[in-house]
């Protein structure tokens, strides 16, 4: 068995190790070329001690999942099934998403046929078919070796019937041997799940493991999918600030207090009563204009390029992702907390988090009312869990769990994605009459989502042509299709706005794109001169007629931003006050300079952008410095420290 075993090992991480050096984001130790990637990561067993961490830990798997069943052929076909679907799964994230497999991914099994959509045809179909050839010889060995036992094939060869009774029968004879067996594999597997990954580092030495903090995808092309995975099962969310104490705490709070009032002596607004503010996620949605090496016939944004001229505050948005990562983004805007406060193995906070932190302190405290419309299915990234423990009151979804009905479901092709025409009229449904009531919505859109069929848009709703032929199969079909989807997209935001300023209503909106779509391979997005720019999307903040008479209107002056900014400037705009929290993240918005929060440095510190380029923290000012710090000892304290804050006024709203 052993031999089997190391055999399988050997040939699932080298499987492994070519989806994560296979790619065409132009990052280090990476190839976009199949034959170049096979060589790689065959080299990387001679050259380090790192892919055979991940071998040993496959052999320990193997063996208990043999120890386990005790059938030969089941631990087999579990194995190479389990062993498939975790390299098509870490090719296609880091192909779409520039990341690798880590835990926190494991919640979005139940989302599994939503996902497989998103999966390139081709690579589905050929997963599906080995798949499905495993589980049928499995089966096939199982049956002959019972028919064998039975002694109704006793006319086949001895050799033969050895052979089947091998794989298809029990496989330990001696229970204890089974047992010892078990304990032991068991025991390697699930170490990584229990022991700190901190406290795990000194053994992940042992093997020469390069780790690379700021990237997940980069960590599983150093060191293997196998071990970044691992590292990651016990991550620590935060390290505890050296000065940090119930002492500390009271102080701040009581300097964020102060800060509050000085902000709030010049602003003229206590609450938004008998308003309604909307923040608006549009997927995938960024400036074609920005996209290096796209030559197109027409501009497709106009309207939308339009209202932000109008806005008191617009221009370009730095996201956390890059193909993907539409969660992590919407985090930041609904908490005002950039991801790089957090420990860089915190990927997915609406995952890692909820359930395991203090509290979730949001912008939602300004509201009486609250949801959610997103016109698609609402498990992913545990949003309702989040939203729970945020206090966002209700979902909208298109699964059963929805918390009330989408009317407007109307898509551009049978099974597509949901129209964003559709998607603003539901959120239009739902803002309140109420003069008195206080109402928060978000909507989050679905219709520039991957894929991008070609023919999605005719007629006239596709006039937008790529005029000059761009590198890779199928790309300009794509583009073409994902390009079109703006156009229609900056036709339907302009609606909604009209629609917006006919209402008596106050109604202030916060719209961005969230990130970069995936398809624009051409462009070498790892690369220095590229990686900030492949990161900026479109944002505005507008307000319409009735709520520039209700609240004054005050511009903000960021034409580059981070999510977490959203929320005070918008309280900004409205000349409203602010909470000691909000006061808080106003002085990092005015005063810092924009978080990098898609990756670290390489010690895992957060990064700023400073007229284009990369700052480091110990770089910028003592004040600025200090003033992070403090956002660090908040974040920690109502993530997971003793919560000293929770017992004082500062997230307080007194509307």
């Amino acid at each position: 068995m052993l031999l089997v075993a190391f055999l399988l090992a050997v040939a699932l991480t080298y499987a492994l190790q070519v989806a994560a050096v296979w790619q065409v984001w132009g990052a280090p130790h990476t190839v976009s070329d199949y034959k170049e990637a096979k060589e790689m990561a065959w080299s990387m067993f001679f050259e380090s001690r790192v892919l055979w961490f991940s071998v040993l830990w496959l052999i320990a798997f193997f063996a208990m999942l043999v120890g386990i069943i005790n059938r030969f052929v089941v631990s087999l076909a579990i194995f190479l099934t389990s062993g498939v679907a975790f390299v098509v799964a870490e090719y296609e994230k880091i192909s779409l998403r520039n990341e690798g497999i880590v835990p926190a991914d494991i919640s979005e099994i139940g989302s599994s046929a939503k996902l497989a959509k998103m999966i390139d045809p081709q690579i589905l179909k050929v997963t599906l078919i080995s798949l499905g050839a495993v589980i049928i010889v499995m089966f096939v060995l199982l049956i002959v070796a019972r028919l064998i036992n039975k002694g109704r094939l006793s006319a086949m060869p001895k050799a033969v019937q050895n052979f089947f009774q091998f794989v298809g029968g029990q496989f330990f004879k001696r229970e204890q041997t089974r047992i010892a067996v078990s304990l032991v594999s068991m025991a390697v597997v699930v170490t990584p799940f229990f022991i700190p990954a901190e406290s795990y580092e000194e053994f992940y030495g042992v093997f020469d493991r390069s780790r690379q903090s700021w990237s997940s995808s980069a960590d599983a092309a150093y060191n293997g999918p196998i071990m970044t995975f691992t590292s990651n099962l016990k991550a620590i969310i935060m390290t505890e600030p050296a000065d940090y104490s119930k002492k500390t705490m009271i102080e701040l709070a009581d300097k964020y207090e102060k800060e509050a009032a000085a902000i709030n002596e010049s602003r003229g607004n206590a609450n938004f009563d008998g308003q309604t503010v909307i923040y608006v996620l549009s997927e995938s949605l960024t400036n074609p204009k920005n996209v290096p090496g796209l030559k197109i016939n027409q501009d497709p944004l106009t309207n939308i390029e339009d209202i932000s001229a109008e806005s008191p505050a617009s221009g370009k948005m730095l996201s956390s992702g890059y193909g993907a990562g539409t969660a992590n983004v919407e985090y930041m805007t609904l908490t005002g907390t950039p991801l790089s406060a957090f420990s860089p193995a915190v990927d997915t906070p609406y995952v890692q988090l909820t359930g395991h932190v203090n509290e979730m302190p949001s912008i939602l405290s300004y509201f009486d009312k609250s949801a959610t419309v997103h016109p698609y299915n609402g498990s992913l990234y545990n949003r309702r869990g989040a939203y729970h423990q945020m206090g966002m009151q209700k979902f909208l979804t298109t699964d059963k769990e929805t918390d009330g009905q989408l009317n407007h479901l109307g898509t551009w092709f049978q099974g597509g994605n949901v129209k964003d025409s559709e998607a603003y009229q539901d959120t239009l449904d739902l803002i309140s009459k109420s003069k008195d009531e206080s109402q928060f919505l978000q909507l989050l859109t679905m219709q520039n989502h991957l894929p991008y069929y070609d023919g999605t848009y005719t007629g006239e709703n596709a006039p937008i042509k790529v005029t000059k032929a761009l590198p890779g199969e199928n790309t300009n079909e794509q583009v073409t299709t994902y390009l079109n989807g703006l156009y229609n997209t900056d036709l339907a935001t302009r609606s909604f706005i009209n629609a917006l300023n006919e209402l008596d209503r106050p109604v202030t909106v916060v719209w961005y794109g969230d990130h970069w779509p995936g398809i624009f391979t051409f462009v070498r997005a790892s690369e220095k001169k590229n990686e900030i720019k492949a990161h900026k999307t479109q944002y505005f903040i507008w307000q319409n007629d009735a709520a520039k008479a209700a609240n004054g209107s005050q511009s903000v002056d960021k034409s580059v931003v981070s999510p977490n900014e959203f929320n005070s400037m918008m309280l900004q705009v409205n000349n409203m006050n602010v909470t000691p929290f909000f006061a808080l993240q106003t002085e990092v918005a005015n005063k810092l300079p924009t978080a990098i929060t898609y990756r670290h440095d390489a010690e895992g510190n957060p990064l700023f952008v400073v007229d284009g380029k990369e700052k480091p923290l110990n770089k910028l000012t003592t004040h600025q410095q200090k003033l992070w710090h403090d956002l660090e000892l908040i974040n920690y304290d109502s993530s997971i420290g003793d919560n000293y804050l929770s017992k004082t006024s500062f997230f307080k709203n007194n509307k």
